[in-house]
């Protein structure tokens, strides 16, 4: 046999060698234990399965009727009102020698404002006292030592318009006499927002599983009369989704994401407004959330065989359950079942996961796995293997 033949010859048997040695039952029917021994992994797979889609989703939506049959009505000169965005029946602020008591309250600027105040009433518990001092965002906006008075002060419109998020802090500064006490006790804090404003409010109650299948959100009215000086605004959850002159007598529709809208479980608000040299009726008002949902649980079963030099295997080792999300339509949890061993997942992103599996659960023989949701997923390779580095 000449040298090309010899070639020609050696090629073929290395492609049958390779071709028997990646379709060997080796490991549980995963034919990958031949490979391993040649390249020098200590990975032995006993199952191995692309899965692919599992569970399904449906549309839906639900329609809140807002106003009724008789709209809104929006009328010019309103006046100015007061609308508390946070509340605190009592707190108490100390300073002395060997403590200090300081109290801090968050909040956000609302959509449709005119001016924000701090109002509460000052009550003074003892003669020695240093001042009571309110910081908003790290800048001092308030020190006196009054007693017993009604405080309400404006935060300067800088502060508020740095940022949607602020901070407030409430302390109280040392006494001039050094084992004196400053206590300050402050009933019915309130921060609240100045409105120069006609507007009207709804609540708006969703379901976790409207929030988890979220899809849009489209609210759509008819304004029949119009006086357009400002804008109307439509805010959800002090988020401001629509902000226009609408033309009377046009039908209008717009959508929204729940990025710009962060509705929530449960408890959510839409507040019509405008100001008062405007007013708006609005008629056929329509909030509509669409999301997916399913009712209905889907299910793979698959099975496995293992002989007794497996488990013999298994027992000297950690074994784990890999599987990976490649795409995620509707997130609930996933529960895998291994003969009689059953874990839930809760699945976050696309990702690999891993379940440690106890070495007892498996069986001389034929092995099954089962995976259920009620979610919608497409998984990858699910495997189960030595946890060997």
């Amino acid at each position: 046999m000449d040298l090309f033949s010899k070639t020609i010859m050696g090629g073929i048997i290395l492609y049958f060698a390779f071709v028997i040695a990646t379709s060997a039952d080796i490991g549980g029917g995963n034919g990958f234990g031949f490979l391993d021994s040649i390249f020098g992994s200590k990975k032995i797979v006993f199952f191995s399965k692309d899965i692919g889609p599992i569970g399904s989703v449906k549309p839906a939506r639900r329609i809140f009727n807002l106003g009724g049959d008789e709209g809104i009505n929006l009328s010019a000169g309103g006046k100015e009102k007061r609308t508390a965005i946070k509340e605190i029946d009592e707190m108490k602020i100390t300073h002395s020698l060997f403590s200090s008591q300081t109290r801090t309250v968050d909040f956000e600027t609302p959509g449709e404002y005119k001016a924000i105040l701090i109002e509460f009433n000052l009550n003074a518990t003892y003669h020695s006292m240093g001042d009571l001092i309110i910081n908003v965002d790290n800048t001092t906006i308030y020190q006196s030592k009054k007693k017993n008075v009604r405080v309400s002060f404006e935060i300067p419109e800088d502060i508020i318009n740095s940022s949607k998020s602020h901070i407030i802090t409430i302390n109280a500064d040392k006494s001039k006499n050094i084992i004196g006490k400053t206590e300050y006790i402050i009933k019915n804090f309130r921060i609240n927002a100045l409105k120069d404003a006609s507007e009207i409010s709804f609540p708006i109650p969703l379901e976790n599983y409207e929030i988890e299948g979220w899809h849009q959100g489209t609210i759509d009215f008819v304004a029949e009369e119009a006086v357009r000086n400002s804008p109307l605004q439509i805010i959800i959850n002090n988020n401001i989704i629509y902000n226009q002159k609408p033309l009377p007598l046009e039908k209008y529709e717009l959508s929204f994401s729940n990025l710009q809208a962060q509705m929530m479980p449960k408890e959510n608000k839409i507040v019509f407004s405008t100001k008062t040299d405007s007013s708006y009726v609005l008629k056929n008002i329509h909030l509509s959330v669409k999301y997916y949902d399913t009712d209905t649980i889907s299910d793979k079963m698959y099975s496995f065989y293992l002989d007794d030099d497996d488990i013999k295997t298994i027992k000297k080792n950690n074994v784990k359950l890999n599987f990976t999300i490649d795409e995620i339509t509707m997130k609930r949890p996933i529960k895998i079942t291994v003969n009689n061993f059953t874990t839930q997942v809760h699945v976050y992103s696309p990702q690999e996961y891993t379940v440690p599996l106890n070495v007892s659960l498996f069986l001389t023989g034929m092995n099954r796995i089962s995976i259920e949701t009620n979610g919608a997923y497409k998984i990858g390779r699910l495997n189960i293997c030595l946890d060997e580095e």
